[in-house]
């Protein structure tokens, strides 16, 4: 961990990329999927063509139905969670009671995330070991640390397309037209940018922009539109030696053994 932290947004982004593509690399056998495609697809901003019948495989395509999962633990979770995903309980709930062709059927992928991809590269091998899902039906996200830049991304394109529109406007109108409009203009990007609900408190269902990121460690999310919660020192050390035991298992494969199909 380096001794003086990224104070700004850039440096904190650039941090973030380094830290996920070390921990994502550890798991070349599990298709990765950025935040931003994730994004973009969700609230519609794609380029996916509505009409395709391509068979979905390994986020080949962009209109691919993705099946959200949270592995963190219930702590991270109740902080804040992405919209229409499910916990890893929920999610293997469904998977015994109803059975794989049910849950994800012939078309939707499984998508596991944690806070930087390492606990959901580690809980994807486990699903498709003891699910016995092929690896094309499964992706690891890049992290709910990375999907806070996504999101600042994605709010920063939005208020320029609207700036742009705004600017062509500008020859029919005098200055303090203008002026008004740009004034409407800021609040209406506020409130989209509130009510397009990136993440979620699970209890209230309510928007919040709290991100749990397990450890100070990882605290890389983007605070011009976030603010960051984690463990402490003590409780991060007990939670780090449970990820290392799965890691151990991941590994090793011992799924099986480990933790049996029901």
């Amino acid at each position: 961990r380096p001794r003086t932290r990224p104070q700004t947004s850039n440096l904190k982004k650039q941090k973030c990329e380094e830290m996920t593509k070390f921990y994502l690399s550890r798991f070349e056998d599990i298709p990765i999927l950025k935040s931003e495609k994730y994004l973009r697809q969700r609230l519609g901003t794609s380029t996916c063509i509505s009409s395709c019948t391509s068979k979905h495989t390994s986020g080949s395509c962009e209109c691919i139905d993705y099946l959200l999962v949270d592995v963190r633990t219930k702590v991270e979770q109740e902080a804040s969670m992405i919209p229409s995903a499910m916990t890893l309980q929920e999610f293997e709930h469904k998977m015994i009671s109803e059975g794989t062709g049910a849950v994800i059927g012939d078309e939707k992928i499984i998508v596991t995330y944690c806070t930087v991809g390492h606990r959901s590269g580690m809980e994807a091998r486990r699903i498709c070991d003891v699910y016995n899902i092929p690896n094309d039906r499964i992706m690891n996200l890049d992290g709910i640390v990375s999907y806070t830049h996504a999101c600042k991304t994605i709010i920063e394109e939005q208020k320029s397309q609207e700036q742009k529109i705004l600017m062509t406007d500008m020859d029919t109108q005098n200055k303090q037209q203008h002026q008004q409009q740009q004034q409407k203009q800021s609040q209406s990007y506020k409130y989209n940018s509130e009510s397009t609900m990136f993440l979620i408190n699970p209890k209230t269902k309510s928007e919040t922009n709290v991100v749990h990121t397990f450890g100070k460690t990882w605290d890389y999310i983007d605070d011009d539109m976030f603010q960051s919660t984690y463990f402490s020192w003590f409780v991060m050390l007990w939670n780090g030696f449970l990820v290392t035991m799965k890691g151990w298992c991941s590994s090793c494969r011992c799924f099986n053994c480990c933790c049996p199909k029901k």
